[in-house]
């Protein structure tokens, strides 16, 4: 899988759950999404936490990535 950084700006992420009810929250943001759907923020430059915001069951804790904005 090939990992690319995102432009800076307006940047609109979607999720869509393959299995069971997930969300994400993206620190340092005003993206939330519960379960399914998109939000679009204007980002500067930097790293960003994303988390899985609703308890899903085991496993939760560790459901973390990174946006990369350049």
């Amino acid at each position: 899988m090939t990992r690319r950084p995102a432009p800076a700006g307006e940047i609109t992420v979607n999720l869509s759950n393959d299995e069971g009810v997930h969300g994400i929250e993206i620190e340092g943001t005003d993206i939330s999404i519960d379960n399914e759907g998109s939000a679009t923020a204007s980002l500067e430059p930097g790293e960003y936490t994303i988390k899985c915001n609703i308890v899903c069951g085991t496993g939760h804790e560790e459901m973390v990535s990174t946006l990369i904005v350049e």
